[in-house]
């Protein structure tokens, strides 16, 4: 059952709402993406576009070229022999794989070093959750019949970058406020609507649109707690990748054990076995665990509490539960 308002104490102060038009011209003033990821990231919606007049792009921009090659011989990629130039990367990853790529470079190092403490979140754990997305966007394709299309990846790159501009907005009451709703099991983005007039996940696909993506990735973003009014690939895994991450940022002591996922994008999505989320599950984790390594970062930190180890050294989660 929902908690109440007596069981939360005193709701702020709802006259006091932060103007939404304020939060979305901040999410429109949010530091732009390079020119060279803009026009790249329009030039792959076009499938007529050969690859090569990616590679040429990408080859005159000496810090992106730094990047990707930095990237595709990350564990992220998984290449077996290393890549040297632009042009084994782009081929060996192809047009989408090299797009999310560039974008977690670009965004990636803003991710790494912010703090949320309106969120809750310590150094590194927006960046640790806008990986995980992304891997367990990447990985869909393993264990979902439905086609999964490409930009969806970049999409659960971004779930979160909303948190950046409406972290400015949340005051001490709101946190406290929001804080409590999750703690007794309520739901984040409703929580926020109540006191903010808009959400994180509504900012996210302003900051998308803003920054000239592709509509498919904005789709992915803003309608990943809603997937049921657009009905798309994009949204519906982006939806699972939502409640995936919502589940390893809730507090421990929450009690919330199990992850919701909407029964109709399941049924859409078409799972290849019974045992889909299992294996999504041990894909996603030994991902993440290469990246880590490979960025040297201590896992300790950034490994989500709910990935737990038994006795067999197997890991420990509830099934997904249908909401």
């Amino acid at each position: 059952m929902e908690a109440t308002f007596a069981k939360l104490g005193s709701k702020p102060n709802v006259s006091g709402k932060v103007n939404r038009d304020e939060v979305i011209n901040a999410a429109k003033s949010f530091e732009p993406l390079s020119p060279t990821i803009v026009k790249l990231s329009s030039m792959l919606v076009d499938t007529n576009i050969d690859l090569s007049e990616i590679i040429s792009l990408i080859s005159y921009d000496q810090a992106l070229t730094y990047q990707l090659l930095k990237a595709a011989n990350s564990a992220y990629v998984g290449s077996a022999s290393r890549i040297t130039n632009v042009q084994e990367a782009a081929y060996f990853m192809g047009k989408f794989k090299t797009l999310n790529l560039l974008l977690a470079c670009a965004f990636g190092s803003k991710l790494r070093n912010t703090k949320l403490p309106a969120y809750e979140e310590v150094e590194g754990q927006l960046w640790r959750d806008s990986v995980i997305a992304s891997i367990t966007a990447d990985q869909c394709s393993k264990v979902f019949r439905l086609r999964i299309p490409p930009e969806t990846a970049c999409a659960a790159l971004l779930l979160n970058a909303g948190k950046v501009i409406l972290s400015r907005f949340i005051s001490d009451e709101m946190k406290r406020y929001i804080s409590e709703c999750r703690l007794n099991g309520r739901d984040q983005i409703h929580a926020e609507l109540e006191v903010l007039d808009t959400h994180y996940v509504e900012v996210g696909g302003f900051i998308a649109e803003h920054w000239g993506l592709p509509p498919e990735i904005a789709i992915g973003i803003k309608y990943q707690h809603d997937p049921d009014k657009v009905k798309k690939a994009t949204s519906d895994v982006t939806h699972v990748c939502y409640r995936w991450i919502e589940f390893l940022s809730n507090p421990v002591s929450s009690g919330k054990g199990e992850i919701k996922i909407n029964p109709n994008v399941i049924q859409r999505l078409q799972p290849s076995s019974k045992a889909w989320f299992n294996v999504m599950e041990t894909l996603v984790k030994e991902r993440y665990q290469k990246i880590c390594g490979d960025y040297g970062l201590p896992e300790k930190g950034l490994l989500p509490k709910q990935w737990a180890f038994d006795e067999r050294g197997k890991d420990s989660i509830n099934e997904p539960a249908c909401a």
